[in-house]
């Protein structure tokens, strides 16, 4: 298990080989060590992604990506309204311990498949409805992105089950596989083969198949999976997920409503613009991809002190890495637009009004992760569902009048809004002051530096350990 309290070492099968009781200060920096695989391969991913985005921005041009990226946004836009929170059930009652491992990864993986398996023959029976929505799509990409949604479903649950099992090797190849395989076929595919947006989402939904089947061999030689469910885990998961599920969806929504927005409002060449700009700015999102996961778990079976001092830790680090970041970003980005991408110039300043808001965002999304690790995901909820009201009525009011500009204005105002309220709710809890979570300390940049050298080459071991017993388990 990735956590501080009574934390436990996990054999090769998932066997729990003993306990291990906390000694002090040493031990609240387990977390942060068992997740610098994780964030170094959540890097390698997105990277990934991003140099794929560019080379589609170049190939096909400001329509074409605008495009991919709105059909790419329908499976993942009905993952998070229909997944009902079961990857986060399934990582706050593996800290929790009530469970047997091996029940509670069958039954969120198989209640996954019965999900995404529903979620594809809604859609199928909607394809008329969406050919529709999106008449410049032929229908054949719009079945390949409805075809991706079993695949993403499972992919959102290997990755935290991975992180609560405590098997790193499988967390690092679900962050890592589906960029990595969607960047190498495309390459073939729209690069070489010429095939348009077409190629452009079969290379989509072969990446993600390929990440979603090393998932599940990697789980099923591990024993963690079989062919099982409980039942009485799954009625409690249900309830847990469903707060945790509203959360999500207003989260996401916030995070995504505006693109199809600017689509609409003022079209699909802003729409293009637009989703260059915040593919760059949510770089800044990587480290918090595995963070929130990690805190979590560590919170839903730690000590409400310990707990406390992590996740203050976590915060002000976080947040001064990510403006530093966000500074490099933004001229990288700039100079990178201007010498390889000239026709996306209008991204550019999209790209310098959404940074702010993306810094402190980056900082939120793990300090949720605090919260839901209590069992409280409906604090969340209400804090992501009062953002997505007042998110809403200022895209409704700011897009159609300014596009892409009035989208990346609300955009940045609005998640500084959360983090703020976010840390007000923290504070409060912990009693804890707000300088706590947000000035640096000169020992905290120590323990970070001394962490990430001594981490530097976990992603490759974990990946090279990962592949050996895919191929055993194919021989």
């Amino acid at each position: 298990m990735i956590q501080l309290y009574n934390p436990v070492e996990i054999g090769e099968g998932g066997t729990r080989l003993g306990v291990v009781q906390p000694s002090g200060g040493r031990n609240a920096l387990r977390p942060l060590k068992s997740s610098a695989a994780i964030t170094l391969a959540s890097v390698a991913g997105i990277a990934a992604t991003s140099v794929n985005s560019l080379i589609l921005a170049f190939m096909l041009g400001p329509s074409g990506v605008g495009l991919v990226a709105t059909l790419i946004s329908i499976p993942t836009i009905v993952i998070v309204l229909s997944n009902w929170g079961l990857h986060s059930a399934g990582l706050y009652h593996l800290g929790q311990q009530k469970y047997a491992d091996v029940e509670i990864v069958s039954s969120v993986v198989w209640m996954g498949v019965a999900i995404g398996l529903l979620l594809l023959g809604a859609g199928l029976a909607g394809m008329s409805i969406l050919t529709r929505l999106i008449p410049e799509a032929p229908a054949t990409p719009i079945f390949l992105a409805l075809a991706a949604i079993l695949p993403q479903v499972l992919l959102l649950y290997f990755g935290d089950i991975a992180i609560g099992l405590g098997k790193t090797s499988t967390a690092v190849l679900m962050r890592i596989l589906p960029g990595a395989g969607y960047l190498i076929l495309s390459l073939g595919l729209v690069v070489l083969s010429r095939l348009g947006v077409t190629g452009a989402m079969i290379a989509y939904l072969t990446g993600m198949w390929g990440a979603a089947t090393a998932g599940f061999v990697s789980l099923f030689r591990s024993g963690a999976l079989r062919l099982t469910v409980s039942w009485p885990f799954v009625k409690e998961a249900l309830r847990f997920g469903f707060q945790s599920h509203i959360g999500d969806i207003a989260q996401y929504l916030v995070y995504r409503l505006d693109l199809p927005l600017v689509s609409y409002y003022a079209g699909l060449s802003a729409a293009g613009y637009y989703s260059v700009a915040v593919r760059i700015a949510e770089l800044l999102w990587l480290p918090s991809n595995s963070l929130r996961a990690v805190l979590l778990a560590h919170v839903s079976s730690s000590q409400n002190a310990d707990a406390d001092k992590l996740t203050a830790l976590l915060s002000r680090v976080l947040l001064v890495f990510s403006v530093l970041a966000a500074i490099l970003l933004g001229a990288a980005g700039q100079l990178l637009i201007g010498w390889i991408l000239p026709q996306y110039l209008p991204a550019v300043p999209l790209l310098w009004v959404l940074l702010p808001g993306v810094v402190t965002a980056s900082v939120f999304r793990v300090l949720i992760g605090d919260i839901t690790g209590r069992g409280t995901p409906g604090r969340v909820a209400q804090i992501t569902v009062g953002g997505l009201l007042a998110g809403l009525a200022l895209y409704l009011i700011l897009i159609p009048r300014l596009g892409a500009m009035g989208a990346a204005l609300t955009s940045s105002v609005l998640y500084f809004g959360e983090y703020i309220v976010v840390l007000i709710v923290l504070a409060s809890r912990s009693k804890m002051p707000v300088r706590d979570f947000v000035l640096i300390r000169r020992q905290d940049l120590s323990v970070m530096m001394g962490i990430a050298r001594r981490n530097a080459s976990s992603v490759t071991a974990a990946l090279k350990g990962s592949w050996i017993h895919v191929g055993n388990t194919r021989r």
